[in-house]
């Protein structure tokens, strides 16, 4: 069984892949490459919120890769923000504000559910800020979206520096060991004493070497600004698609799938589904409230 784009949610019985090793039992990956499986290796693949990040291209190559990775009569668990549910929301929002109820809050956030993924150009976007307000945090409605997933935010925690916006707060001694052991650290450091017009524009996408930053400023024809937004837009963090159960059901059929059907977070073909607390918490709360489940498997007919 395999864990695709596997972030923190992860169970040990299960190959964890991400791009990056975020927790012990995780390997790193590229998954915009071949995945490093010989064919008909897996019973199950899940990846939850990933191919949404990939443009169209990119989700078929990684589809078919999924596809190639699956033993006859696999299955493959696909989960996505759901576009469906998203906009019937965003209507029902509307029709209360018509009728006058005050649904600020709600549609503020509907809003950031349906633009901000795809246009925002620094981490978290504008979510971030509104849920730092604990009205907005506190909102059932939001609540209800987000699901458990929002244990990721903290209304209490208003602060949206880097580690280098704590220098001031730092005993002199503890500032100079991380300047010579942290690169992280030392690339804010610098970037905010010499280059503070350029600082925050750094923030969007920081890297842990200032002679890299040195040589964006330099660079012709674009400013540094556009060279850290370029960057951050193409680190993987915002949507490129949108999905419903048809398009989706369309795109896995088009990808030679079979039996492409619709779940919820706790129904499965994948035998003990709920053991693994991958869409659902052990305590029963939906990790992604707002997304869409949807199963296919691999023909167990020679192609």
């Amino acid at each position: 069984m395999i864990n695709l784009a596997c972030g923190q949610t992860l169970d040990p019985s299960w190959t964890n892949l991400d791009q990056f090793e975020s927790e012990e039992g995780v390997r790193s990956h590229d998954l915009r490459k071949p995945l490093p499986f010989p064919v008909n290796h897996a019973d199950a693949i899940y990846c939850s919120h990933f191919i949404e990040h990939l443009n169209i291209q990119g989700s078929r190559f990684f589809l078919a890769e999924c596809h190639r990775c699956l033993k006859p009569g696999g299955v493959l668990r696909i989960v996505v923000p759901d576009l469906e549910r998203l906009t019937k929301d965003y209507l029902a929002i509307v029709d209360e504000l018509d009728k006058g109820n005050d649904r600020k809050i709600e549609h503020n956030w509907i809003q950031l559910e349906l633009f901000d993924q795809f246009t925002r150009n620094r981490p978290e976007g504008e979510m971030k800020p509104f849920l730092l307000n604990p009205q907005n945090y506190d909102n059932a409605f939001v609540r209800k979206r987000i699901g458990s997933s929002i244990n990721n935010f903290s209304s209490t925690d208003c602060s949206t520096d880097s580690n280098a916006s704590q220098i001031n707060r730092l005993p002199l001694w503890r500032i100079v060991k991380k300047f010579i052991v942290d690169s992280a650290f030392r690339t804010e450091f610098l970037m905010k004493v010499f280059f503070p017009r350029h600082y925050q524009s750094f923030l969007l996408y920081p890297s842990d070497s200032i002679v890299a930053e040195v040589l964006h400023m330099i660079t012709p024809r674009l400013s540094f600004k556009e060279l850290k937004e370029a960057e951050f837009r193409n680190s993987g963090e915002v949507h490129r698609q949108s999905f419903d159960r048809y398009n989706l059901k369309w795109i896995l059929e088009e990808m030679r799938f079979v039996q492409v059907k619709q779940m919820d977070a706790s129904q499965s073909s994948i035998d003990k589904w709920r053991d693994y607390a991958l869409d659902m918490a052990q305590d029963g709360s939906v990790r992604k409230a707002d997304s869409l489940y949807m199963e296919a498997t691999k023909s167990d007919k020679r192609e």
